[in-house]
């Protein structure tokens, strides 16, 4: 796996989760974890793709239907709750080769700018990964 393939991967699931309509706020949203996830699918010696997701992760959006320009989004992924599926893979994402769980307990992402996109939107901002 290629560590910044991964990171892009990352850093496009964050922005496009799911979230569902449990607001705190008029417009304030959170992720539900039972109806969204972030994942991240990479290539593996160029025949097969790893999937995988973090399990513990918090996400928000703050959204004004009227200027998008106010909206925002922070998420943030507990980096030893990956998970593949393969017990002996995720201990080697978590250590310092990969993600360096202990040092660096979580992954990032805070917008900057929230733009429209055809029907959807894109989130431009900052994604810290292992510092």
């Amino acid at each position: 796996m290629r560590f910044k393939t991964f990171l892009t991967a990352v850093a496009a699931l964050a922005s496009l989760m799911i979230f569902a309509a449990t607001s705190t706020a008029a417009d304030k949203y959170t992720a539900d974890p039972s109806h969204s996830s972030i994942g991240f699918a990479v290539r593996h010696m160029v025949v097969s793709k790893v999937k995988g997701y973090f399990n513990e992760y918090t996400a928000t959006i703050l959204y004004d239907d009227k200027d998008i320009t106010k909206s925002s989004t922070e998420v943030t992924i507990k980096t030893a709750s990956v998970d593949t599926r393969d017990a002996k893979r995720d201990e080697h994402l978590r250590t310092p080769d990969f993600f360096d769980a202990a040092k660096y307990p979580e992954i990032t992402f805070k917008s900057k700018r929230i733009e429209k996109s055809g029907e959807g939107f894109v989130a431009v901002g900052d994604l810290t990964c292992a510092g």
